[in-house]
């Protein structure tokens, strides 16, 4: 996981240059940050002591955002990729969607569309490879293997907190449950 490795880069970094510090670092992030977080504990720098990966991410196939099993979740999808996609400079907010869809009502905006590549064509205008690669990947194959944390969460030396409850919606919980149930089956010191 290259995260893993950015967060070691990024803790030596921080310890180096920012004055009266005590060494010690936590980390938090909820949905797509909730990931960061999971994964840059992965192999713990030592500095990490605690991590709160909140309704992380975790596999994004199997009932988790791109597809929900197995089935490619449309609204939630295009809504998130109309934002999240790679940007000129990540450093400045970016606002809203700036697609114009035309009704309140998304049943009708679908419909209107036409195929997914005409959401592509018409209102992303091939601005985010991430979408493509949501349509490319529609079977649980390496693409997706690649990117499921839950195999992958060993070494983690940290106090981690993650969270999740009765009144989360199922997916967010489903999350957590399956971050913790990764971490915890390891010996965390």
């Amino acid at each position: 996981m290259d995260e893993t490795t950015d967060m070691h880069d990024t803790i030596d970094w921080l310890l180096k240059n920012v004055p009266n510090n005590n060494g010690n670092v936590g980390i938090w992030g909820i949905s797509y940050p909730g990931f960061y977080t999971a994964a840059s504990i992965i192999d713990s720098h030592p500095a990490i002591k605690a991590a709160s990966p909140e309704a992380p991410m975790v596999d994004l196939y199997h009932g988790d955002d791109a597809y929900h099993g197995g089935a490619f979740m449309l609204a939630g999808n295009f809504g998130f990729y109309t934002v999240f996609k790679p940007q000129k400079n990540p450093t400045q907010e970016q606002g809203g969607t700036g697609i114009k869809f035309g009704t309140s009502n998304g049943y009708e905006f679908f419909l209107g569309a036409g195929n997914l590549e005409n959401l592509d064509r018409k209102y992303l205008k091939g601005s985010n490879p991430l979408w493509n690669d949501q349509l490319d990947h529609s079977t649980f194959d390496s693409y997706w293997k690649q990117r499921d944390l839950a195999p992958r969460m060993k070494n983690v030396h940290c106090a981690v907190l993650t969270v999740g409850d009765g009144s989360t919606p199922k997916t967010f919980r489903d999350r957590s449950l399956f971050t913790r149930q990764s971490a915890t089956s390891i010996r965390i010191r």
